[in-house]
């Protein structure tokens, strides 16, 4: 098995880069940061908490300066010992340790300043020459990282090193001639820090007016999108299925690219060493879309979380975690130390935390201890660790006032939530007494538990104990006007209520027990069927919303399903590595098996229905007789996956798809290629004919659409360009437009004759899956990875309805032949239906649908009516 290219939450280092680790995605970061330095005596980086400023230190700035005549030296002193030592001697103690380890000199003129002089740091570069072994100057980068522990440390040892580097700054006589007599000062000096405690720094330069530390900063900033790319696939080679490969990299970026568009290194790395662990690890072959979306669905939609949760569980004894959580984070979060010995003392045999795919801790040597000391491994965890103390915490106080209400004792609340309040014994007279401030605080965290209580509750599906539970953190709700208001129930009631206005109790609501990957409508309208990773393809009304038989079974994922032309019959294909057609009525298999080596990924009818073509992973398609499954050419054999494949209208001929960078056209009667293949520069995604069988158009991972001549394989018109991946292409009913959908957010029309854009690009919020024209050729309804389907007006490129909303990412989105309704199938496991005017979904009130709203009407018309949780279950959240 291969090992894991990604390392997760660990920092590069040159020790891991020499193992054979990539890291990637800093190229151009690193080489601005180098220039930096090189040309300036003092450097200053800054950036947000855990976005890599280690990672691109050690692991892209020390190599270059490596090869460029420099030495750095990295150091920490965020340490507080009970020495008298200055910061500025544990400086020099580093750096005389660097020479040591590498056989180096230090060429020394006279003895040095004690190390408490403000001149200390300035004489002893003044009276020094710095060698290599072969006698080569070398020059110093003391690399002072992580700066901002020194500001919760000895404010005099900090005022008295930056006195120091003031004086040393300040000279500008420190230097010692190159080969080529260019004076250059013999070290450099490079502050980390983090951004949220920059402003000390700022406070203390303005203060002592060191005016040297105002320049040369650099800010790191998050991964770009192009930077983003490279982290996930520079390091695997071969790890992607073909077919899939653009996709899943769309689909980790959305996942880890924030609201405001960042992305973090360290949540890519680690969600990328998840995906491979759940994936090659386990023994599959590739990382595909199917896979990801599993694993997403298996981590709960949160594998920051489901990482945590997994370290958590290799402790049979859990009062060992527990340490862990009290000692490695402060009460504010962020990341304290522990000597070694004393936490090895403290949680034997736990090496697993400090390497492989349970790696969250490491250990650090700083500059002025004695001992290694054991950390948090990056700051990211810090925020997990102190909630699961606090909710902890909080379990334990409640279970002690549980306790003591049973034993009728003085009711007595004492409720820690480090960081939200403080612990205060009260008591309650008979007589409402006014709430003191502490009170209220034990109050609202009460209510804010609860809400998150609500919101588990709503996500296992519990939509009305949810929902009570909102109204029981809302003061009227209580009879308890002492009660404070708490935004975050009226957001949980809200929540709550949206299934309702969704439609999610109704017909539209078409559920299997994994993701869906198609949905498409009968040829007369009445049913859809839809294929899913739940090893199913299902048959329902679309009228009511019920299954009409019973599930068509494979061995394994069914990547899509198609009806027969006439609506008798539906073929399926599968990971199974079969294609299967069964009867529409009964949902029985009705020939043999039709038969690859490798996944069949696509599979449809000829327009009479007669034939079926299959696209494989095998690097084949094959055509099939619809009434015995047998194969009736040879396979059509591509150098690489086969993508999709279809017929052409009348049936002679079909187009093909792959991954070797080409589509092609082929004979249908005898499987032969009929035109030179029609080549793209990278992966062809999708290859469909025009209405008139006269053309082919093509979707490509080179970014771009091409339209061809299916008579002789030419190309003729342009590129039809998106500025990245173009997913899925498709004619117009009348042939004379194509739309195209593509990774780079947008959908776009274009005029097939001439191959220029006719609208205004069709933006979704992430990548589009696919673009479809309605039956009439007026509309248009996209796909995407945003969780929205969305129906355009197809001359204006105007958004017509309100998006169409899914609690997961969109595959497919088609109208009903009559075009009146969407079809959509999305990864949240359902495929729903919409009425194609006003993007609602079609609905059908049911008992559960009628009961949920009278339920909140009943809230919203009678707030004085006690909707709280019962007298156990108030028990149960420690709520009185």
């Amino acid at each position: 098995m291969n090992r894991n290219p990604w390392i997760g939450l660990t920092s590069y280092n040159e020790d891991i880069i020499s193992n054979g680790y990539m890291f990637c995605g800093r190229t151009a970061a690193t080489m601005e940061l180098y220039s930096l330095v090189d040309n300036n005596i003092f450097v200053t980086m800054y950036g947000k908490s855990g976005i890599g400023k280690s990672s691109i230190l050690q692991a892209g700035l020390f190599p270059k300066l490596r090869a460029n005549s420099y030495l750095p030296v990295y150091i920490r002193l965020g340490v507080e010992d009970d020495s008298d030592v200055s910061y500025a001697k544990n400086i020099t103690d580093a750096l005389e340790q660097e020479l040591d380890k590498r056989g180096y000199e230090s060429c020394c003129t006279k003895e040095t300043l004690s190390h408490d002089n403000e001149e200390y740091l300035w004489d002893y570069f003044a009276n020094r020459e710095f060698r290599d072994n072969g006698g080569n100057v070398v020059y110093p980068v003391i690399v002072l990282d992580q700066f901002e522990e020194l500001f919760f440390r000895s404010k005099d040892k900090l005022s008295l090193m930056f006195r120091q580097l003031y004086l040393l700054l300040d000279d500008s006589s420190l230097s010692f001639n190159r080969n080529n007599g260019e004076d250059i000062t013999n070290f450099r000096i490079l502050l980390s820090i983090r951004e949220d405690d920059f402003f000390r720094l700022e406070d203390i330069v303005e203060r002592m007016r060191l005016i040297e530390m105002k320049y040369n900063r650099y800010r790191l900033t998050e991964l770009s999108y192009e930077e983003a790319k490279e982290v996930i696939t520079a390091p695997a080679a071969g790890l992607f299925m073909d077919n899939d490969a653009a996709v899943v990299v769309e689909r980790i970026i959305s996942i880890i690219r924030g609201e405001d568009g960042e992305i973090n290194s360290a949540m890519l790395s680690l969600l990328c060493s998840r995906i491979y662990e759940a994936t090659i690890g386990k023994g599959d072959s590739g990382i595909g879309m199917e896979s990801v979306e599993s694993f997403l669905k298996a981590s709960g939609g949160n594998f920051m979380e489901s990482f945590y949760t997994d370290v958590i569980a290799n402790f049979k004894d859990r009062k060992k975690w527990e340490y862990i959580e009290e000692v490695l984070v402060t009460d504010d979060g962020r990341r304290n130390s522990i000597l070694k010995s004393q936490f090895e003392r403290n949680v034997p045999d736990s090496q697993f935390l400090f390497y492989g795919k349970y790696a969250m801790l490491r250990y650090v040597t700083y500059s002025s201890a004695k001992e290694p000391h054991v950390e948090i491994i990056h700051d990211l965890l810090a925020g997990h660790m102190k909630n699961s103390r606090n909710e902890r915490l909080l379990k334990t106080e409640a279970a002690k006032m549980r306790r003591k209400r049973r034993n009728a004792a003085v009711i007595v609340f004492v409720l820690a939530i480090a960081g939200f309040f403080a612990f205060q014994s009260y008591m309650i007279s008979e007589k409402n007494k006014e709430i003191t401030q502490k009170q209220k605080n034990l109050l609202i965290a009460q209510s804010k538990y609860l809400v998150s209580e609500a919101q588990k509750e709503y996500d296992k599906g519990n939509i009305t104990l949810a929902l009570r539970m909102a109204l029981s953190a809302l003061p009227e709700c209580l009879n308890n006007t002492n009660r404070p208001y708490v935004g975050e129930a009226e957001e949980m009631l809200r929540l709550c209520d949206t299934p309702q206005k969704l439609g999610a109790y109704c017909r539209s609501f078409l559920k299997h027990g994994d993701l869906v990957n198609s949905a498409a409508f009968s040829p007369d309208g009445k049913y859809v069927v839809t294929a899913s990773r739940d090893h199913t393809a299902r048959i329902w009304d679309a009228q009511t919303g019920k299954p009409v038989t019973e599930p068509m079974r494979h061995e394994d994922v069914v990547r899509s399903a198609a009806f027969s032309p006439d609506g008798k019959f539906v073929v399926t294909a599968s990971y199974d590595k079969t294609a299967r057609i069964w009867d529409a009525q009964t949902g029985k298999s009705v020939t043999e098996l039709m038969k690859h080596e490798d996944r069949v990924i696509s599979a449809v009818f000829s327009p009479d229905g007669k034939f079926v073509v299959t696209a494989s992973n095998d690097l084949t398609a094959r055509i099939w007789d619809a009434r015995t499954g047998k194969s009736v050419t040879e396979p059509m054999k591509h150098e690489s996956n086969v993508s999709s494949a279809a017929f052409s209208p009348d049936g002679k001929y079909v187009v093909t798809a792959s991954s070797d960078h080409t589509a092609r056209i082929w004979d249908a009667q005898t499987g032969k290629p009929v035109t030179e293949p029609m080549r793209h520069e990278d992966v062809v995604r999708s290859a469909a004919f025009s209405p008139d069988g006269k053309f082919v158009v093509t979707a490509s991972y080179d970014k771009t659409a091409r339209i061809w001549d299916a008579q002789t394989g030419n190309p003729v018109t342009g590129p039809m360009k998106h500025e990245s991946w173009v997913v899925s292409a498709v004619f117009s009913p009348d042939g004379k437009f194509v739309v195209t959908a593509s990774s780079d957010l947008t959908a776009r029309i274009w005029d097939a004759r001439t191959g220029k854009s006719v609208t205004e690009p069709m933006k979704h919020e992430n990548l589009i899956y696919s673009a479809i024209f309605s039956p009439d050729g007026k509309f248009v309804v996209t796909a995407s990875i945003d969780r929205t389907a969305r129906i355009w007006d197809a001359q204006t490129g105007n958004l017509v309805t309100e998006p169409m909303k899914h609690e997961n990412l969109i595959y497919s989105a088609v109208f009903s032949p009559d075009g009146k309704y969407v079809v959509t199938a999305s990864h949240d496991n359902t495929a729903r239906i919409w009425d194609a005017k006003t993007g609602k979904p079609v609905m059908e009130q049911t008992k559960q649908t009628i009961a949920l709203q009278e339920l909140i009407d009943k809230y919203r018309k009678d707030p004085e009516h006690d909707w709280s949780l019962t007298q156990e279950e108030k028990d149960e959240y420690s709520l009185e």
